[in-house]
């Protein structure tokens, strides 16, 4: 019924065109590239590339290099969080300036950054594993050390429309192999379309000019021991979690085993981003006997479906709805632990799709003049039966289990050291969070 390709293992990102190889030469090629640069991090990115990537003139991701694609996603993320305002009544020690409708803020840890980023897409501003925040904070690359200090500066004075109404300045120091230091200036405005390398500060001010209000105020601030101490051990930590990772995952080749092991140690796998749930939990949850199960929904499928049931054809509306449904919705597998209620669940699971197609939708008619004026045409009381009809018979046939976790569940038996070493993993993990929350870089 449906030509949907379902991805049977490996990276959750791996949806439709990027197969397993292709993201590990990405992965290999971009840490090359930023040896600092995260898994987890470059695959966010990968992922966020293919949401994006039906409307970029460039669609083949091979030919970025690493700034190319951060410089690209961070201008065209699929789904960016609504604005919001920051409440300037509230005491904020990190405000350093707030005069003449020119607010400055120093952005000193990972929230802070996520706070002030609010409505906007800057990769440092995050509330997921692609936070690049570390990455611009301190780095090693090459044998030169480079270190930035964020801060935003909002100007009250000018249009939500202009750009430049907020801006985002990295101060930075670089530390060459010989010992020198350099200072430099980094900029990016509300549209982030890419950082703008500056060698001083009074270029930044031939451009902005109330930027001379706070320049006084714009410092580079090293990193603490605390810092230092963090991206040392952080380091060490991730590369000994990745590096037993592979070697887990090479020594068992069958292909359930495989699968279930790449489920549980795939970096922002679908159990921590879709069930909200640990690795470690999951695995618990797989020895008292659960399984895990799939499904995933093609958005093109769909529509092409409820076409045939139109009257008339409006290749404009396809688009938008797409476009909606995608910026509304994080369209990717989903893995569903199911017991006894197996078939409520399901039932459950469908009704939410159903809700959200039609939560898009009517979001699509209300804004959209040429949707209003077909009201009657694209009326939900006509397409919304479809619509459960279609989802439910696409759902219930992919609901078949991700792999035979009774087969992963012997090979546990059979080898408990298996166990003990995903234990391991699981406590590195642990403890890599832990030392965020440690050094209160989060």
């Amino acid at each position: 019924m449906f030509d949907m390709k379902l991805i049977e293992i490996l990276e959750s990102i791996v949806i439709m065109e990027y197969s397993e190889g292709v993201v590990k030469k990405l992965v290999v090629k971009f840490k090359n590239e930023n040896p600092d640069l995260e898994d987890e991090t470059i695959m966010k990115y990968i992922q966020e590339f293919k949401n994006i990537s039906s409307k970029l003139p460039n669609k083949d991701i091979t030919k970025y290099n690493w700034d190319e694609l951060e410089r690209v996603v961070d201008a065209n993320r699929s789904v960016k969080v609504k604005a919001g305002k920051i409440d300037v009544t509230v005491t904020d020690s990190n405000l350093l300036y707030n005069q003449d409708r020119i607010r400055l803020y120093h952005a000193n840890n990972k929230k802070a950054c996520i706070k002030y980023s609010n409505g906007y897409s800057f990769c440092i501003g995050s509330r997921g594993s692609d936070n690049m925040y570390n990455h611009y904070r301190h780095r090693i690359s090459n044998g030169n050390e480079r270190t930035g200090t964020p801060y935003f500066i909002f100007n009250d004075r000018l249009p939500k429309e202009d750009p430049s109404h907020i801006l985002v300045i990295f101060v930075n120091q670089k530390i060459d192999v010989d010992g020198d230091k350099e200072i430099s200036f980094s900029l990016t405005d509300a549209l982030n379309h890419g950082d703008k390398e500056f060698e001083h500060l009074s270029e930044i001010i031939e451009l902005y000019s109330w930027i001379s209000l706070i320049k006084n105020h714009l410092k580079f601030i090293d990193i603490t021991p605390e810092e230092r101490e963090f991206y040392k051990v952080r380091k060490e930590l991730g590369q000994s979690i990745l590096d037993e990772k592979e070697r887990i995952i090479k020594e068992y080749k069958d292909n359930d085993t495989f699968r279930a092991l790449s489920f549980l140690l795939t970096p922002n796998s679908a159990v921590e981003v879709s069930m909200k749930m640990t690795p470690k939990e999951a695995y618990y949850n797989i020895l008292e006997g659960k399984n895990y199960y799939h499904t995933s929904l093609n958005v093109s499928n769909i529509i092409n479906q409820i076409n045939k049931t139109r009257q008339k054809y409006v290749k404009e509306l396809d688009i938008s709805f797409q476009d909606c449904v995608q910026q509304n919705t994080k369209w990717r597998l989903d893995f569903m632990c199911l017991e006894k209620e197996r078939n409520n669940f399901m039932n459950d699971y469908i009704n939410k799709c159903v809700s959200t197609f039609k939560k898009c939708y009517l979001d699509y008619i209300q804004r959209d003049p040429v949707a209003s004026a077909n009201k009657p045409l694209y009326n939900w009381e006509d397409m919304g039966p479809k619509v459960q009809e279609l989802i439910t018979n696409y759902i219930m046939l992919y609901k078949e289990e991700f792999c035979n976790m009774d087969t992963f569940r012997e090979i546990l038996k059979l080898k408990p050291e298996l166990g003990e070493r995903l234990l391991k993993v699981f406590e590195m993990k642990d403890q890599y969070n832990r030392l965020e929350k440690k050094y209160g870089i989060v």
